[in-house]
């Protein structure tokens, strides 16, 4: 099985890696996909403009034939800005929901409507980032924070001897890495994705589609 990645930035890979571990069987070398990076680049920059121009592209459409399932992850904290264009919704599920439609207006509704088993959206309340916290928080009310995660997670991290750094700077990857190996690990994935709603959705809704392939 191959699946692609387009996200936001590379320290992105690491956090969705680490939940694909624990969403597939223990016996994880029998089924555990190849994963290719499609955007960012190497070198090249990311951020939620470039996600919407690949989801553009014919490069995009070009890779369902080398992948079996494409995951498109963007962060909702820009979504006002001009270019992403979703206003502001009363609930976090509205907005997964709505971040998901303009997702699919670059990739055209023909196009989607082909392809739509083979399309996981991981779209992050805020900032993927938060979705360390349920594994990480020994205060309950911030297990399902989704505003000023990074700081609220480095307080926890600080404890494991390390930081990240959430702008994502030149040498960030390895400490993201670092820092998903709560995720990687089944059981305590199991006993706490629930707290997140995006992180949920993500599980319950999107994985799903590669779960009942």
């Amino acid at each position: 099985m191959n699946i692609a990645l387009i996200t936001e930035g590379v320290t992105d890979r690491p956090i969705i890696e680490a939940i694909l571990v624990s969403h597939f069987t223990d016996k994880l070398k029998d089924i555990y996909p190849t994963l290719n990076s499609l955007q960012p680049k190497k070198k090249d920059p990311g951020g939620w403009l470039k996600v919407l121009e690949y989801c553009n592209s014919q490069e995009f459409k070009d890779s369902f034939a080398f992948n079996d399932y494409i995951i498109i992850q963007i962060d909702s904290d820009k979504h006002e800005d001009k270019g992403f264009d979703v206003p502001k919704q009363k609930t976090a599920e509205n907005l997964i929901k709505e971040i998901k439609n303009r997702i699919i207006k670059e990739i055209s509704e023909e196009f989607f409507n082909l392809k739509k088993d083979k399309i996981i959206f991981a779209i992050s309340i805020n900032m993927i980032e938060c979705w360390f916290l349920p594994f990480y928080a020994t205060q309950k009310n911030h297990k399902n924070k989704d505003i000023n995660c990074c700081d609220t997670v480095n307080q926890y991290l600080k404890k494991e001897g390390f930081t990240i750094d959430c702008k994502k700077k030149e040498g960030s990857y390895g400490y993201h890495e670092k820092a998903s190996k709560n995720l990687a690990n089944k059981r305590k994935f199991f006993q706490n994705y629930q707290h997140n709603v995006s992180l949920k959705h993500f599980v319950e809704v999107e994985l799903a589609k590669i779960k009942k392939a």
